[in-house]
């Protein structure tokens, strides 16, 4: 089902069944996935902003501006989950820019995968993070950095993106032979999605 987001899934079910069928493990996800979020939005903010005020400012912001992703959504949903690991994947982005190792690019792919994982809808995110590593190989003026990185980039990317492929065509066809690609649920996208939330 496009409703069923795997990887939340499969953290519920391991700890409903190995613990009980109690709302802190139903919900235990939702809180990985804050604790997730917090800890690298910070990181985010301090990898970003040298000034102090600036930094609590943008992280607060992000912290507040998304509240429902870690509530409501948190649920039974992957939505919390998808939030954390596309924050992750960010700061190990623009960590690998500053310090152009190998294993923080490889970071950043394997958590656009777990975003994925969490909510198909992600992989636009994915798709975003191949392109910027391209598009930063097409633009950048240094042909000693494009010479010396871009077939490491390009090995990480098609390595990461076999490895989600493998991962999501199965889940991915079988939504499709559903229909639910095309009608975002089994009874349409108002019914399914609109009357829900109303």
């Amino acid at each position: 089902s496009a409703n069923n987001h795997i990887l939340n899934s499969l953290i519920r079910k391991f700890f409903v069944e190995t613990f009980s069928y109690d709302l802190f493990f139903i919900r235990i996800s939702a809180l990985f996935a804050q604790i997730l979020f917090i800890v690298y939005a910070y990181r985010f903010c301090r990898l970003l902003f040298q000034n102090r005020w600036w930094r609590l400012c943008i992280f607060f912001i992000l912290n507040v501006e998304s509240p429902l992703v870690f509530q409501f959504w948190g649920l039974s949903r992957g939505y919390a989950l998808a939030a954390a690991f596309m924050m992750t994947s960010i700061y190990y982005l623009l960590r690998y820019y500053k310090e152009r190792r190998l294993s923080l690019l490889s970071f950043s792919f394997g958590a656009a995968i777990l975003s994925v994982l969490s909510n198909f809808a992600l992989i636009n995110f994915y798709i975003a993070v191949s392109g910027v590593v391209i598009s930063f190989w097409i633009f950048s003026g240094n042909a000693e950095i494009k010479k010396k990185y871009f077939s490491k980039e390009l090995l990480a990317m098609f390595i990461s993106t076999a490895v989600l492929a493998l991962l999501i065509t199965k889940p991915l066809i079988m939504l499709h032979g559903d229909g639910e690609l095309t009608f975002l649920g089994h009874k349409g996208f108002f019914k399914d999605t609109v009357f829900t939330l109303a």
